[in-house]
């Protein structure tokens, strides 16, 4: 078997590259005959050659075969590219997956009609043929289903969202919601109903005495938490899948399994992926900006409202990540303080900032 993949939108060395060059239409395409040349060749499209970029970078993998080596070097078992449902009618698929949903987020015009929405799918691994059916792979189901608990692996990776009266989960509660849905329809719900219940007040703006609303959390600050747990929830397991807790006074947002990277490195850690699949596609979506700079962000966006640094608890199974409305600082831990001056010093480090007295004066809000 063979897999055809092709690069679009550069140029390079012919002689390092040792690839066929057609400088009509600046398109190089390389024939992967098995998994070791396919090994080669993914590294030789990371960092391999010196690509001079003339237009927007597309890999791009022919329909007319469907061959991955880390899918099929995958574990076996439990994990995002293994099958969930198989010997399923296109008319089932479609009943199963939210197409339209993809379709709006990653802005393709395709037809309406059935066929060719099955055929979009299988194109972008969506979804498998097999013979005169289909096979749905863990991650797309993940990603579209119209409701998780049609896959039993999926069942409890619903989102939960609960707002309680108090600062604890002995509060009466307020508001208890779950989304059923896979990631593209569930993310902006999930977002857009966090923001509504999260506490906002007015602010007069001092240049055109505007009444602004100012939120407690920095949306940003939302969406980039949510993101990361979307999109690094560990689908080999069998817990729960995200809680948010909104408080009085903070939010907890929870998800299974614990962090690729240490707690201390979240800011300068190299960008490490736990579902490749999923990731991919949140990035085509829109939906994380695939960079690995969404926790300096975070303690950015944090840092310039003078509010209280993130908490990061790593249980077993799980990770939770806190944000506070607002915190003093005589009411910090000393833990709390310790963690908030080291992010800060990590981030100005990357910013190329010095960290001295007078930053930790202004991010810890204090005078003189």
């Amino acid at each position: 078997m063979s897999a055809e993949w092709t690069i679009t939108g550069l140029t390079y060395d012919r002689e390092k590259a040792e690839r066929t060059l057609d400088n009509n239409n600046r398109q190089a395409s390389c024939s992967v005959l098995f998994s070791a040349q396919c090994a080669s060749f993914n590294y030789f499209m990371a960092s391999e050659v010196n690509l001079s970029m003339e237009g927007p970078l597309i890999w791009e993998k022919s329909p007319r075969s469907f061959i991955d080596v880390e899918e099929k070097e995958a574990p076996e078992g439990r994990n995002e590219r293994s099958i969930v449902a198989s010997a399923l009618s296109g008319l089932e698929v479609l009943r199963l997956l939210n197409t339209e949903a993809y379709v709006r987020l990653s802005r393709m015009e395709i037809a309406d009609n059935k066929e060719d929405q099955l055929r979009y799918l299988e194109k972008f691994g969506l979804i498998k043929k097999s013979g005169s059916a289909y096979e749905l792979p863990l991650f797309s189901a993940y990603l579209l289903a119209r409701n998780l608990s049609d896959f039993n692996q999926l069942a409890k990776k619903r989102v939960r969202i609960v707002s309680y009266g108090g600062n604890d989960n002995l509060s009466p509660a307020i508001c208890d919601i779950e989304f059923k849905e896979g990631i593209v329809e569930a993310f902006p719900s999930v977002f857009k109903e966090v923001v509504r219940l999260i506490p906002r007040h007015e602010k007069i703006d001092s240049g055109s005495g505007r009444r602004l609303i100012e939120f407690s959390i920095p949306q940003a600050v939302i969406r980039e938490v949510l993101s990361n747990a979307f999109a690094h929830q560990d689908l080999s397991s069998e817990e729960d899948g995200i809680v948010i807790e909104i408080f009085k006074n903070r939010v907890e947002i929870t998800n299974s399994g614990k962090p690729v990277l240490d707690q201390l490195h979240f800011l300068d850690g190299a960008p490490t992926i736990k579902n490749k699949r999923v990731f991919t596609e949140m990035k085509n979506l829109g939906l994380v900006d695939g960079q690995g700079y969404g926790w300096r962000k975070i303690v950015k966006e944090l840092e310039s409202r003078s509010l209280p640094a993130p908490e990061i608890k790593i249980r077993k199974n799980s990770i939770t990540v806190t944000i506070w409305f607002e915190k003093p600082l005589k009411l910090l831990s000393l833990d709390q303080r310790n963690w908030t001056v080291y992010l800060h010093t990590v981030l100005r480090y990357l910013l190329n900032e010095p960290a001295n007295n007078a930053s930790l004066r202004q991010r810890l809000n204090l005078p003189e």
